[in-house]
């Protein structure tokens, strides 16, 4: 799945695992067709999650593809189902 920087819409900042070692994920609210999503892309090192959180808050298409599957929440007004 390539990050679309034109559908994100708000920046969380990095999520950091307490279960997993080596899971950082940076979080984002994405928008597509009337639908909100929650969606964190994960990176095995911290340096990893804040190079892609620079390249997206430039809206760069360059943003490193995440080392796992990224996880998507659907958002209701505002709460995640």
């Amino acid at each position: 799945m390539m990050i679309n920087v034109n559908e994100i819409v708000g920046i969380n900042g990095i999520y950091i695992s307490q279960l997993y070692r080596n899971w950082y994920a940076v979080e984002v609210i994405a928008k597509r067709k009337n639908t909100f999503f929650r969606i964190r892309y994960p990176y095995c090192t911290i340096g990893a999650a804040q190079n892609a959180l620079e390249q997206i808050k430039q809206k760069s298409n360059n943003v490193p593809k995440p080392d796992y599957r990224p996880v998507i929440h659907l958002m209701d007004q505002g709460k995640v189902k």
